[in-house]
């Protein structure tokens, strides 16, 4: 009992140190912890309660302002669509230009991803198509969408439409998977995941194996969905072309804002570190300039820039000019896409 209510107060006293202090401190906490015991005060949603050929979306939030022009982007892309979009807020902070009529925004606390994933899709989501998407990955149109729904139409097999795959193939998943479908951009069959009992929580591999990782979020009901005859799908190049993925930048941005710039603990020399941590440090300096030049107010930065002033010295100090250039030339292409569509909810303001 003891136990468990340290473990509770540790858990808490981290979500206020890391995150909850920097978008309204203790009443941003309680709005978060309140809306966590809300959420999971709901009954669990049966299969026959999914309701045919509806739409929903799923993200989570512990950037508000970052997750304020997702959103812009998101509408934008679907306004075609009768779709519900649902945030899962992380941060209890205030979401500035969100509008409330088209977004449903529930306060939860940032527990692991998986976890609130499933909870989500037990407790709150009734719709049939299911679009679970971070919000760093940006929507520039609805093809992706399209693409999806067209998949599911034509295969009935089909659970998953990944639009966003890994990358690599971890050891866990060698020889069971070819591409995984990741959790950073899905579209998923809820009816299917509901019927089938499936989780997106991460699992540890079978300690009788010589593994090197474990199955991250998704990986596992990945590896479940093939095995009980479903398709997952996987989105061709040119369908992905239609989203800007900057993949990772909110955990790195946590890092530099729970040390408050000083993440040299953090990269600890690791070049791919460095490079992760430097490119969302280039993103956040974008987003936070093109809040300025709409609200010409400091206010709605995604974080502090004396943050990412400190942290990006660092990084710099660690890598080459080559690997600077080579970042900064990636990263400027991806945001010159991205502000090319900008839209118009932001561009009125935006030049």
């Amino acid at each position: 009992m003891l136990n468990d209510l340290f473990s509770n107060l540790r858990f808490l006293w981290n979500q206020w140190a890391h995150n909850h202090r920097y978008h309204g401190g203790l009443k941003a906490m309680a709005k978060c912890a309140l809306g966590t015991i809300n959420v999971n005060s709901n009954q669990q949603i049966a299969v026959s309660s999914i309701r045919q050929s509806s739409i929903e979306s799923l993200t989570f939030s512990v950037f508000p302002q970052l997750t304020a022009i997702w959103s812009e982007y998101f509408v934008s892309a679907t306004k075609n669509y009768d779709l519900k979009i649902r945030i899962g807020d992380c941060s209890g902070g205030d979401k500035p230009f969100i509008d409330y009529q088209k977004i449903i925004i529930n306060p939860f606390l940032n527990i692991q991803h998986g976890k609130k994933i499933d909870i989500f899709l037990n407790k709150l989501i009734s719709s049939q198509y299911v679009i679970l998407c971070d919000d760093d990955v940006f929507w520039l149109n609805s093809e992706p969408l399209d693409y999806a729904l067209r998949s599911f139409k034509r295969d009935p097999e089909i659970a998953v439409v990944s639009l966003m795959p890994r990358d690599r193939v971890s050891s866990v998943l060698q020889g069971k998977i070819n591409n995984p479908m990741g959790s950073y951009c899905l579209v998923i069959r809820n009816d299917i995941w509901k019927k089938e009992n499936l989780s997106f929580k991460i699992k540890d591999p079978q300690s009788n194996n010589n593994y090197d990782w474990f199955y991250d979020t998704g990986d596992y009901a990945n590896i479940e969905l093939i095995k009980r005859g479903y398709k997952v799908c996987i989105a061709e190049e040119e369908i992905r072309q239609n989203l800007v993925s900057f993949e990772g930048i909110s955990s790195w941005l946590m890092k530099i804002q729970k040390h408050r710039g000083e993440i040299t603990n953090s990269i600890q020399g690791i070049p791919i570190r460095m490079q992760k941590a430097f490119r969302a440090i280039l993103v956040a300096e974008k987003i936070n300039n093109t809040l300025y030049k709409k609200f010409e107010s400091t206010e709605f930065f995604v974080m502090s820039q004396d943050y990412l002033n400190i942290a990006k010295k660092i990084t710099i100090n660690e890598m080459s000019s080559k690997i600077i250039s080579k970042i900064e030339g990636e990263t400027d292409q991806m945001l010159s896409k991205l502000l090319s569509h900008l839209p118009s909810s932001l561009s009125r303001k935006v030049s």
